[in-house]
């Protein structure tokens, strides 16, 4: 069966599971009826470039939270990251960036090599090097023991990646991240959350330069007034 197949029934049984369970019990934290847009004279609208998925934001002192669901196999997430990445550094604003690994079936194990690098302590210098070797490099790293061999070349030898690996912890985190992306109802990747509240992708907002444009406005409009 081929990989593009294999992805489409990896999503879709993804998203059967976060429909289901939110079918089996309300969100916290539910969007009020009356939602209305964050600019009224802006061209993005409510419900078609971007949703509401809260009215409660993201608890983040002096920061306006960032999160992003990815895959490190998805060539939407590899051709985003840069303009992440400069979008970062230009906002104007304090934001904390979270990213969030996805975690349907086909992503789980590149989900779990995340967490195991952030274990590890070799996430800053692994993150960009992911996405180098399974697109540059055509590996696609699908295994464990590929993984094992590519955390070696960072310096992480086999009985340090197996203890992270298997550890409590990462498998806490991925669990945090799969009860997250079901929060966000996260049906795409990349998809970008603002503050809990606001959520949309490059399609929905019309294409990356787009989506950088209507971030900005989502995460002007989450900055507090100064007292």
């Amino acid at each position: 069966m081929k990989l593009a197949t294999l992805l489409i029934i990896a999503v879709l049984a993804f998203l059967v599971g976060i429909y289901k369970t939110e079918a089996a019990s309300p969100a916290s934290g539910s969007v009020p009826a009356a939602a209305t847009a964050v600019n009224a004279t802006s061209k993005f609208q409510l419900g078609k470039h971007y949703e509401m998925i809260s009215a409660v934001p993201a608890k983040s002192a002096d920061q306006i939270e960032v999160a992003v669901v990815f895959w490190y196999g998805c060539p939407h997430c590899l051709a985003f990251e840069p303009v992440l990445e400069q979008w970062r550094r230009s906002v104007g604003v304090p934001i904390k960036l979270v990213r969030i690994p996805a975690m349907f079936p086909l992503a789980r194990l590149h989900a779990q090599a995340f967490f195991t690098a952030e274990a590890v302590g070799k996430i800053n210098e692994m993150h960009d090097a992911f996405f180098t070797e399974i697109h540059a490099n055509r590996n696609r790293l699908e295994t464990r023991e590929k993984l094992q061999e590519f955390f070696a070349r960072f310096g992480v030898d086999a009985k340090r990646f197996n203890d992270a690996f298997d550890s409590a912890i990462v498998h806490e985190e991925m669990d945090n991240a799969l009860q997250l992306a079901k929060k966000y109802r996260a049906a795409f990747v990349p998809t970008i959350v603002i503050n809990g509240k606001y959520k949309t992708d490059p399609s929905a907002a019309g294409g990356p330069a787009a989506l950088v444009e209507l971030m900005n406005e989502l995460v002007k409009a989450e900055v507090k007034p100064k007292a």
